[in-house]
Formats: structure tokens, C-alpha cells, sequence
């Protein structure tokens, strides 16, 4: 008799000989752990080593015929064979993991890393195709499978808000809200899929603004709060322009991370907008000690109107690059006048000049990861 698991041979009473079935077991147990194979082939080594191991492939001939998906090891002179179970993993010394799903093993992500889509969040978001470390936090935290309760504070900054209702004034929530010459941020009922909506009104006067920035004394980061490097930046935006700027009207914006928002800040990873008087367009802004680079208006993004947008700002894990997203197309790389000042998070919408009309931006979410280099602490 055998055990169900591992088929290890089983001790009978009175048993002849019991020290060959025990050391049969016990050998056959040091086969079935910490599994590093030498390699996923058909046909037996021509000079097989005592205590390697092979994943039997799919044809398999010679020593190994019929035993395909099974762990092959070299004991007293002969072959033998472990079967494995659904949800075994083994990994190819040198190479990368390959997981069993019942029926056969399957290669993960090259390299020895686990692509996210093998692995079971546990709900309908478990189809993902990050391919790196970076981009399955991107896609874990898009999905929504991780929230500020969750993230591991010893291993990153993670920020989210939803804006379920206004930021207050004075830092209350740990925003803050700016308006000017007829300028206002309100709050918008719910829509399906999109539970809290903030909208920033310039109003109809030619220098109308308005602007929520994250910061708990008001309106400045106040030497408080994000600064490059030490870890990859990601910062997402969720932004709708309900009716694009009119010829007449000089609209801009400033989505991202800044140092202030009362007037232009001094020090500003953000989206910005450019108006030649026919398309509205988004583009990329480093600013530093009150000097801008940015990104071509070439490359930039003109936004449909009512049509919610993700914009997506990705700092470089050293802080020295900065690439400008929205809906997944790139604005264009910056790498040099990045700020090292601290910034937070933060959106304004105002004019400059224009034509009697109001616009407004909806902003849905923020959201800010930043996974340290070092943790803070082991």
C-alpha cells in the first residue's frame, strides 16, 4: 500500500525488511521538495547524477516512456517517478518556474518572475498581463484589489481617494480646495461605475479657477510629502472635460504632483494643457525652482468632451525620467529638470484669459504608488 499524496510505500505488519521501505519513502519525500529540476525534456540524460531531477515532457521515450508531466529522479540505479498534484511548482535551475494545473505544466513569466495573470486574486479580476514587478502593482491597484488598509506601509506610499465627497477647506479630509474669481469645486451625484466626482468650475470670468490639492496645512506641501526617487512613481488621475474650451477661451490645466496650487508652483510633475485656439491638448510638465521642460505638443493628447480620460504620470525609480500617459498613449519622456523638491497630489483647472464662458473639469480618483527600493523597515 501507498500514501495518496507523495505514493510512498506503506510499513505492513510484521514487515519483512522495513528498513528498504523506509528508506524508499524517505527518498522519495526529499525528491517531492523544494523541487529545482534540471531541465523540461523527453528523453532520459545519456549521464544521469544521483539526485537530479527532470520534468518529464509531453513525448516522452526510452526509461521515461509513459510517465509524461511527472517528476523523474535517479534512485538505487533506476528511474523513478513522482506524480505531481494540481498547484505544484518547480523551477528550472537557472531558468524560470513552471506551474502544474493538473493536466500539464505551463512556463511562467521568463526570467524567474510570476506573471500577475497566473495568479488567483480570489475574485473576477484574475485575468491580468503584467509581466514585471512594476506592472503587476499597476494593474493589482487599478483593479482594485488592494486599497490603503492593505498596502504594507514598510514596503511604500500608497494614497487613494475617491472624492465620495468634497475636500474641505483648511486640510480637512487632507485636502484643501482653492477657488478664485467665481471659480467653486462641487460635488457630483454618483454615476454608475464612478461613485465620487469632484468638478472644478473656472466660471465665466476670464480669469476663473479652481483646484484641490492634498495637503493637511492648506494649500502647500509645506516640505511635507512626495520626493523622487527611492522608488518607482506612479500617480493616476481619472479627468472629463464636459464641454471643451471655446476658440476664444485660454483654458490650462495642472494635474499631477506640485508644490502649491494658490499660484504656479515653483516645483511640479504634472499634465498641462496647451489652446492654439482649435485643439485643446494635453501634455507633460517638469518644473523645477520655476523653470519648465515639457513634453512636445506634438505628442500630445487632444481629449474628447464628456468622455472621462486616465491620465497617468510615471516617475523612474532613480527620479531622473518622467513619461506623461493618457489612455495608455505617451506624451513623451522628460529627463532633465525634474524637481527633487516635495510635492503632493493635486488638480487645478483655470483661465487665463477667454470669452465669457464657463468650463469645467470632473476629476473621479487619484491615486499614488510608490513602491520604496528599500523598505523602511525588515
Amino acid at each position: 500500500m501507498t500514501t495518496e499524496i507523495l505514493e510512498l510505500p506503506e510499513l505492513q505488519a510484521s514487515q519483512s525488511q522495513p528498513h528498504i521501505i523506509v528508506n524508499t519513502a524517505i527518498r522519495r519525500i526529499e525528491a517531492a521538495i523544494n523541487i529545482g529540476v534540471v531541465a523540461v525534456q523527453n528523453a532520459p540524460p545519456a549521464s544521469p547524477t544521483a539526485g537530479a531531477r527532470y520534468i518529464v515532457g509531453a513525448a516522452p521515450t526510452g526509461a521515461w516512456g509513459g510517465q509524461s508531466n511527472k517528476i523523474a529522479f535517479l534512485m538505487g540505479g533506476g528511474w523513478k517517478f513522482l506524480t505531481p498534484l494540481e498547484g505544484w511548482i518547480a523551477a528550472v535551475i537557472g531558468d524560470q518556474f513552471y506551474f502544474f494545473d493538473g493536466a500539464a505544466w505551463t512556463a511562467l513569466a521568463t526570467g524567474g518572475s510570476i506573471d500577475a495573470s497566473d495568479v488567483d486574486y480570489g475574485n473576477s479580476n484574475s485575468s491580468l498581463a503584467a509581466t514585471n514587478v512594476q506592472d503587476a502593482i499597476d494593474e493589482i491597484v487599478d483593479a482594485g484589489l488592494v486599497d490603503d488598509t492593505r498596502w504594507d506601509p514598510r514596503l511604500g506610499y500608497y494614497y487613494r481617494h475617491d472624492f465620495m465627497s468634497v475636500p474641505g477647506s483648511a486640510g480637512a479630509d487632507g485636502w484643501d480646495t482653492t477657488a478664485a474669481n467665481g471659480g467653486s469645486v462641487n460635488a457630483l451625484a454618483a454615476e454608475a461605475g464612478h461613485p465620487g466626482i469632484v468638478r472644478l468650475t473656472t466660471s465665466a470670468n476670464a480669469s476663473g479657477q479652481a483646484a484641490i490639492l492634498h495637503a493637511l496645512d492648506g494649500a502647500s506641501a509645506a516640505g511635507t510629502g512626495i520626493r523622487v526617487g527611492g522608488g518607482v512613481i506612479t500617480v493616476d488621475w481619472l479627468l472629463r472635460f464636459p464641454t471643451l474650451p471655446a476658440a476664444a477661451s485660454n483654458v490650462f490645466l495642472r494635474v499631477g504632483l506640485v508644490d502649491e496650487l494658490t499660484g504656479l508652483p515653483t516645483d511640479a510633475i504634472y499634465l498641462n494643457s496647451v489652446f492654439d485656439g482649435t485643439v485643446f491638448t494635453i501634455i507633460g510638465i517638469c518644473r523645477a525652482s520655476g523653470s519648465d521642460t515639457a513634453t512636445l505638443t506634438a505628442n500630445g493628447f487632444a481629449p474628447s468632451g464628456n468622455t472621462w480620460h486616465h491620465g497617468r504620470i510615471v516617475i523612474n525609480a532613480a527620479g531622473n525620467s518622467v513619461e506623461f500617459f493618457v489612455d495608455g498613449n505617451s506624451l513623451g519622456t522628460i529627463a532633465s529638470g525634474i524637481p527633487t523638491a516635495s510635492l503632493t497630489e493635486a488638480a487645478g483647472y483655470a483661465k487665463s484669459s477667454g470669452d465669457g464662458s464657463s468650463v469645467s473639469m470632473d476629476v473621479d480618483i487619484v491615486q499614488c504608488v510608490q513602491p520604496f527600493s528599500t523598505p523602511r523597515w525588515t
